[in-house]
């Protein structure tokens, strides 16, 4: 099957109701425009919701602190990829992993620090001549696997102990092991490497709505120092409400040389959708659900449609910060996105949703084809 990626833009809304979408790292507050009033949702928390969703599948992530390594250096944790995936063309190590194939990795290791320890195990006529208490019968039972070369050490192991008998094996295990064991360096070729990611998110992503940030306190069970007599008192923002929508693109040309696959389009836009709709549920964020998922793909790679970002109109006769639902408080409107669907620049645009409503509006109109997630 051809692994033809398209030009395309991403559209994405989620609600977020008495919740912190995307809190600052250095306040705990919620990103803000104070000029606009509008909700922002930076790519990273994104792209992290995304990370989280696909490491719980079993995909490798290059981005984490999941492994045995816990947080780690991007050497260590290129060198640990090195050993896992048994490559060693740094490109292909980062390739290796999915979040690296959408959006992008970096790998600055020194060619003297881009080498493995390579331990294999073997077996030849001169080894087995020197262990201790060998006899013929043992000799012709380890000439099976003479010149055969071994990189992992239980393998190794395993093929010796089916070939001798229990007690011959125990008493010759780490005499074998030892005189087998070659020690050498591997160098890692391209240590210095830098792959675009093809899938990128908009750096600061704005709300739909204007918000008026509502203060909150809350107690802790804990006092925060020994000499208090009470327990400590936290103060944060929330958002009433905030449709946010996330803006998104998928390059082509990049998307070549990172090795992206419709897969993990495929894959990626799962974890999206689901990651905001319960796989990744904190405190501040538990009260978000996802709305709807829009890719416009494009007839051609050099395709442009302006304006993307202001396709889907929030409808309301109330005063934006006073929006609390969409039940009641307001509609989406759909027109412009209709609009430019008839644009010959436009091949098709893929959707899905839950609410029936949504979903009966665009399934209506030529080029709209339902995702499946």
């Amino acid at each position: 099957m051809e692994n033809k990626i398209e030009k395309s833009e991403v559209i994405f809304l989620y609600e977020s109701k008495y919740s912190i979408p995307n809190g600052d790292p250095f306040t705990g507050e919620q990103r803000y425009d104070e000029e606009t009033k509008k909700i922002l949702v930076s790519d990273v928390r994104i792209k992290r919701n995304i990370r989280n969703y696909l490491e719980k599948q079993g995909k490798q992530i290059f981005v984490t602190d999941k492994t045995e390594l816990g947080l780690a250096t991007a050497k260590d944790m290129l060198i640990y990829l090195a050993k896992k995936s048994k490559l060693h063309n740094v490109p292909d190590i980062l390739k290796y992993c999915i979040d690296v194939r959408l959006f992008g990795g970096i790998s600055t290791l020194k060619h003297d620090e881009a080498k493995l320890d390579n331990i294999s195990y073997s077996i030849s006529e001169n080894i087995i001549q020197k262990l201790p208490n060998v006899n013929e019968n043992i000799i012709e039972k380890l000439k099976k696997i003479e010149g055969k070369i071994f990189t992992e050490k239980e393998v190794f192991i395993n093929e010796v102990k089916a070939l001798l008998e229990e007690e011959d094996f125990n008493n010759l295990q780490k005499a074998i092991i030892k005189k087998a064991e070659t020690k050498d360096k591997i160098a890692l070729a391209n240590p210095h490497t830098n792959i675009t990611g093809p899938v990128q998110f908009a750096l600061l992503n704005p709300s739909l709505n204007k918000s008026n940030l509502r203060l909150h306190q809350n107690t802790t069970h804990f006092k925060s120092k020994d000499k208090n007599k009470q327990s400590s008192i936290g103060t944060t923002s929330l958002v009433p409400y905030a449709m946010c929508q996330i803006q998104g693109w998928i390059n082509p040309y990049v998307a070549e040389n990172s090795g992206l696959k419709n897969d993990d389009l495929d894959l990626m836009f799962k974890a999206l959708w689901h990651s905001t709709n319960g796989s990744e549920y904190t405190r501040t964020k538990s009260n978000q659900h996802a709305i709807l998922l829009l890719q416009i793909v494009y007839n051609k790679p050099n395709d442009k449609v302006y304006g993307t970002d202001r396709l889907i109109k929030l409808v309301t006769e109330k005063q934006e910060e006073e929006i609390r639902n969409m039940q009641d408080d307001f509609t989406l409107n759909f027109d412009k996105l209709f609009e430019i669907s008839k644009s010959d620049k436009i091949k098709e645009i893929h959707y899905f949703t839950e609410i029936k409503e949504i979903k009966e509006q665009l399934t209506s109109v030529k080029k709209f084809k339902e995702l499946s997630l």
